[in-house]
């Protein structure tokens, strides 16, 4: 697969989106872990059960999924990182390259590796423990982010950000040349 020659504005790549989401994902877990009301910790098991669901009929959707990481950012109690962490979803799903990329990491063999991600991140908001949840929550990021490198590497995908970048000036530099 190659996301050279789409013709269309593709914005900030997954791997940058998900390194901020790293920053700043996790340290909202640790926030909600000191912050969360207890009825937000059901309504985040409720997401998982989602995920679970979603994962047995092979949807591509992720509704489970976002909706736990929103009721996280929420949980914080900081406005400000809520409000950063709807807008890094929000590329997200505006993403061509992440559509792409999706319909490769997020295979039924994947997707329980980060449903047990997403027990860690709720245990440790349990138990009020924000250095825990803020290890979690770095963790399952992290394994997303290897996945797609994984896929990378192993040719499912041919994505090389700076490659994107290099091969798209480079493409417009023949046209202007041939002018």
């Amino acid at each position: 697969m190659n996301f050279i020659g789409l013709g269309a504005d593709i914005g900030p790549g997954p791997f940058e989106l998900l390194e901020a989401r790293l920053s700043i994902e996790a340290n909202a877990a640790a926030l909600a872990a000191e912050r969360m009301p207890a009825e937000a910790m059901v309504e985040l098991e409720s997401y998982i059960d989602q995920m679970h669901r979603e994962n047995d009929v092979l949807l591509l959707n992720e509704n489970g999924d976002r909706s736990f990481h929103m009721l996280i950012a929420r949980s914080s109690g900081n406005a400000v990182i809520a409000s950063l962490i709807e807008a890094l979803w929000q590329q997200r799903d505006n993403s061509i390259m992440w559509r792409k990329l999706h319909e490769h990491i997020h295979a039924p063999s994947i997707r329980p590796l980060w449903i047990g991600d997403h027990y860690a991140i709720l245990s440790a908001l349990r138990l009020r423990n924000a250095e825990a949840a803020k290890r979690a929550m770095e963790r399952h990021i992290k394994n997303v982010m290897n996945e797609l490198l994984e896929a990378s590497e192993n040719g499912q995908v041919e994505f090389v950000e700076t490659q994107i970048v290099g091969r798209q000036g480079h493409s417009n530099r023949k046209s202007e040349e041939s002018k």
